[in-house]
């Protein structure tokens, strides 16, 4: 379950994970996050509520997204 897909569904993303399992995230990048709602299994854990954005800029200004972390664990792109 730790591997999955963020994708475009409408204004929100959304994520799926290899067990078929979904959410909707809902963006706040000036926070850094995606925010999860009710329908993420997690919700109500601890960190759960949403996924934070791990970025690194580049020597050139530009910046990347690395992965984002989640439930205290790293997803990396």
């Amino acid at each position: 379950w730790h591997i999955g897909t963020i994708s475009a569904a409408g204004s929100t993303l959304r994520w799926q994970n290899e067990a078929g399992v979904s959410w909707p995230l809902f963006p706040d990048l000036d926070a850094g996050k995606l925010y999860t709602n009710e329908e993420c299994p997690y919700f109500n854990s601890n960190g759960g509520d949403a996924f934070t954005l791990v970025l690194h800029q580049n020597s050139d200004g530009s910046v990347d997204v690395e992965g984002f972390m989640f439930l205290g664990e790293l997803y990396s792109r």
